[in-house]
């Protein structure tokens, strides 16, 4: 053996140690319960989702805990103030005829708590250090990240007419040493389960998970809406200055001259 193969070599097992220790893991998301809504193909007046506002808290009993924590898979669009635009722009795409941006639209602005609780169901860490077997074959059970989403809908002037709860769960395993958590964590998941080396920082993985969050939120409201009704609403109080809008008559008498 050469003095060149015994450094390939070297180093390809030092590369393959190193992906080792970093952990192997594998992910997956479901949400707790769906939404099912049927929106019919005529709607006497569609609605206007004329604001989103999210409000998002990290796990006040994590160590880690820090204010102001957003939602992971939601981070960036929160971050560059596209979430409102996104979530609009999906529901208009996913029910054009119950969310409209027409003048006579009846508007509506959208609420939404965002919390994360985890739940780490993984072998202590104690016990861990006092045997491999934590470190070679896969945490169980899985840990599971709940992210927990309380839906308001406000007609105007805090005048609240329906909300809506929705919950998804990130959960996965992980080990050390051994590649064994790629096998792919148990349990069904509403999207295509990643594994690999951090695989929840995975960004396709990451997409899908943001992506099918935000089609069960407006599926959420969506189930909200088709049982409203919009001559129920408050009416908005005209701002001065504001153009009204006055019907005309059919037909216009005639001077007489």
């Amino acid at each position: 053996m050469t003095q060149t193969d015994t450094k390939i070599r070297f180093l390809c097992l030092t590369g393959v140690a190193g992906l080792l220790l970093a952990g192997c893991m594998s992910v997956g998301m479901r949400f707790k319960e769906r939404s099912q809504v049927t929106v019919p193909e005529k709607i006497a007046k569609p609605f206007c989702l004329e604001r989103v506002e999210l409000t998002s808290k990290a796990d006040r009993n994590s160590p880690h805990y820090k204010e102001g924590v957003s939602c992971p898979p939601l981070a960036g669009r929160q971050r560059d103030n596209d979430f409102g635009d996104d979530l609009t722009r999906r529901a208009e795409t996913r029910y054009p005829q119950l969310f409209s941006r027409d003048p006579k639209a009846v508007p509506f602005t959208v609420r939404i708590d965002h919390e994360t609780v985890m739940k780490s169901k993984g072998i202590p860490l104690f016990l861990m250090t006092l045997t491999l077997a934590g470190l070679v074959f896969p945490s169980w059970p899985p840990d599971e990240e709940h992210r927990n989403f309380h839906i308001t809908l406000d007609a105007g002037e805090g005048q609240i007419f329906g909300s809506a709860d929705c919950s998804a769960c990130e959960f996965r395993w992980m080990s050390f040493y051994t590649p064994f958590a790629m096998l792919g964590v148990p349990g069904e998941s509403d999207i295509p389960k990643k594994s690999g080396v951090m695989a929840w920082a995975d960004k396709n993985f990451q997409e899908r998970e943001r992506d099918a969050i935000l089609d069960e939120i407006v599926e959420s409201i969506a189930a909200v809406l088709v049982k409203t009704d919009p001559a129920s609403l408050p009416a908005r109080r005209t701002k001065p200055g504001a153009v009204r809008e006055v019907p005309l008559p059919d037909t216009f008498p005639l001077p007489n001259f």
